[in-house]
């Protein structure tokens, strides 16, 4: 059942709600009404819900986090613990207590959340999504829109209970540097990597980015897997030749550079190196558009890839 938040469709969807429903998305508009919201959880709380695997609260709304509607949703979810696989509470950010409070899903495999607090609290948060969801597989956080500090990937050691995971994306304003030793630490923790995604909303002046080179340390962990990764790179680093790169990607289809600068002086390397650990043809994905923008930058460097892949 898909509810959007406008007051009306959400009343004339509380009577048909089947106690056999599977999946419920309820799509939160930009000023959504959380008193509305409130009477749907209540509805659903009321009603004997058995066979429900998914939950979604998503869209360009956030719902206030008051302590009634926090209560309403805990005892909601609660009830359906035993058939739940899919989660999706982005509309709700969430402090760590309020996931302690939330409780232990040990069939969820899909997890979507935004976190509420500080960078210092981080560690605290990922440690309680390990605590309750250790059978995730997918796992999608946003951090706190104030959190304007690096942020290391270090903060998400607290997910290693979660030992199947294969598909991580993490959104903040500013990550920093991945190193050798990370992607070494992460490949030992979770080796059946497909996707790996450290999404950044925007580009700071003289930040710290990961060098591109980090791409052959992951083709060391996750060269079966990985298929597809997003990262802010460095492209301004020495590169290895071909000859000496040791690692391959089989998999890997897109790789996301985002807001990653590239000069024009750099192509012709650049272009060299991700041939050397592409298998296969690879698509490359640029915010900037037009050309001289780094973006037509990136154009080229994957048409000669792809050129050189097919050859």
């Amino acid at each position: 059942m898909r509810v959007p938040t406008y007051a009306p469709h959400l009343f004339e969807a509380l009577p048909i709600t089947s106690a056999g429903l599977r999946t419920l998305q309820v799509t939160t508009e930009h000023n959504v009404d959380s008193s509305a919201i409130q009477r749907l959880l209540n509805h659903l709380t009321a009603v004997p819900l058995d066979q429900l695997v998914g939950v979604e609260f998503s869209g360009s709304g956030r719902i206030a986090s008051d302590a009634s509607l926090s209560l309403c949703r805990y005892t909601f979810l609660q009830q359906n613990r035993s058939t739940l696989a899919h989660l999706n509470l982005s509309s709700f950010p969430l402090t760590s207590e309020d996931l302690e409070h939330i409780g232990s899903f040990p069939d969820v495999t899909k997890l979507a959340l935004e976190q509420r607090g500080t960078s210092i609290q981080l560690s605290k948060f990922f440690e309680a999504i390990g605590s309750s969801f250790s059978s995730l597989r997918s796992i999608q956080v946003t951090l706190d829109d104030t959190i304007r500090d690096e942020v290391s990937i270090a903060v998400i050691e607290g997910l290693a209970p979660c030992r199947d995971l294969q598909s991580i994306y993490l959104e903040s304003h500013r990550w920093k540097a991945l190193t050798e030793q990370d992607v070494g630490e992460l490949g030992r923790r979770w080796p059946e990597m497909e996707v790996f995604s450290l999404y950044q909303k925007t580009l700071y002046l003289n930040q710290v980015t990961t060098p591109l080179r980090i791409l052959e340390d992951l083709a060391q962990v996750w060269s079966r897997t990985l298929h597809r990764t997003v990262m802010l790179f460095d492209t301004t680093m020495p590169l290895p030749g071909s000859s000496y790169v040791g690692s391959k990607f089989d998999k890997l289809e897109t790789l996301f550079v985002g807001w990653s600068s590239l000069h024009e002086r750099n192509v012709d390397d650049v272009a060299e190196f991700l041939k050397a650990v592409s298998t296969r043809p690879l698509d490359v994905v640029s915010f900037y558009e037009g050309y001289g923008s780094p973006g037509y930058s990136w154009g080229v460097v994957k048409d000669r890839v792809n050129a050189a892949l097919a050859a």
